[in-house]
């Protein structure tokens, strides 16, 4: 019994020794973890957070001073309409980039054409949020976790300003995507009008009507024809031998005004010459809009022109298919000549000077923050 009492004894003092150095030994380690922490990244946070301190004196202030808020928008050119014409139809996929494009353009033709500042009461309202957040980001309390998480924050509200509007290199990305957009639209606008083919060789004794007088009229011989297959099953498209050569198709371009509006002037040719305008067209009942000048809006202008023969209640293009065509072409030209015009505009200062903090940021969470974790 009595070594049993000494038993215990012994073990419950060996555990209070091995407690007593467990304690000692957190003991130490305390003041070197803090050591560590003043070496590592406690510097680093101090350093990034005085750098945010000059930030918040030097770039935030012209991102203060250059957003406005939503009450106080300034308004476009009052000779615009304040929207498309040729609103999009809901016709086949758009990439991320053309659903950019005409984004862009929309809001373009909402604030009737203005790209400086924030154009409307959403835009207004975004810069607004988004100077707020950087205005508490950059005056924030000191933190031994303020080096995490910077870029990742960054890029969310970079995402967010994209609704300011496109920086310039994007920009040109989107002018790309849409004339490719402009490309299609009006190569399938000009084939559905393309009349019936006609041979070269055709009999002497055809009935000038009857049964066929109600088809598609055809062209002469002289005409431009895209080749048809013969039956054969190879996917190589052949030039039928009753057909004269095809001459040599001429690559369409869509860099300036001019081209858009001679792009609009042979979509309403090819609809005049394959008989698809009614006889008597009547204009459509488009409401109130403001006179567009050719002289500023030669694009635009042509459009409100030629806007009657495929819009309203009973537009001037009879047939379902071409109408449908010729809406989607137009209204591609018409996206495209806002995403031209943009190029002239001045920069936005807001979306700059965001775009500037956001930068210095970045650069100072570069240089301040290089503490390993």
């Amino acid at each position: 019994m009595r070594n049993l009492r000494e038993t215990t004894k012994g073990a419950t003092a060996g555990a209070a020794s091995i407690l007593t150095l467990a304690v000692s030994l957190l003991a130490l380690s305390v003041p070197q973890a803090g050591a560590e922490e003043a070496k590592g990244g406690s510097g680093c946070s101090q350093r990034y957070h005085a750098s945010l301190g000059e930030i918040a004196k030097t770039e935030y202030p012209a991102l203060k001073a250059a957003t406005r808020m939503p009450g106080t928008v300034q308004a476009g050119d009052p000779g615009l309409p304040g929207n498309l014409l040729f609103p999009p139809l809901s016709v086949g996929q758009r990439t991320r980039e053309e659903t950019a494009a005409l984004r862009f353009a929309a809001s373009l033709a909402r604030a009737k054409g203005r790209t400086g500042g924030t154009s409307d009461a959403d835009a207004a309202w975004m810069a607004d949020r988004l100077r707020t957040a950087l205005g508490d980001y950059l005056t924030q309390s000191p933190s031994p976790y303020l080096c995490s998480g910077v870029e990742d924050y960054i890029a969310e509200l970079r995402g967010d300003a994209r609704r300011l509007g496109p920086p310039p290199i994007q920009r040109e990305a989107l002018i790309a995507a849409q004339t490719s957009v402009v490309q299609r639209a009006v190569s399938a606008a000009l084939l559905a009008m393309k009349p019936v083919p006609l041979p070269a060789d055709k009999p002497a004794d055809r009935p000038a009507g009857g049964a066929l007088s109600e088809l598609r009229p055809t062209m002469g011989p002289d005409r431009v024809d895209m080749t048809i297959s013969t039956g054969s099953t190879s996917n190589t498209p052949r030039q039928d031998p009753d057909l004269p050569e095809r001459a040599p198709e001429v690559p369409q371009r869509f860099d300036t005004a001019a081209d858009l509006t001679g792009a609009v002037d042979r979509l309403t040719a090819a609809a005049t010459a394959g008989g698809f305008l009614a006889a008597s067209p009547l204009p459509a009942p488009a409401g109130p809009m403001p006179a567009i000048s050719p002289a500023t809006y030669p694009v635009l202008a042509r459009l409100a022109e030629v806007r009657p023969v495929v819009t309203g209640t009973r537009p001037a293009v009879t047939d379902r298919t071409v109408r449908l065509r010729l809406a989607t072409a137009l209204s591609a030209i018409e996206t495209l000549d806002y995403l031209m015009r943009s190029r002239t505009e001045v920069v936005d200062p807001v979306a700059a000077a965001m775009d500037a903090t956001f930068g210095a940021i970045l650069k100072a969470h570069e240089a301040d923050c290089t503490c390993r974790n």
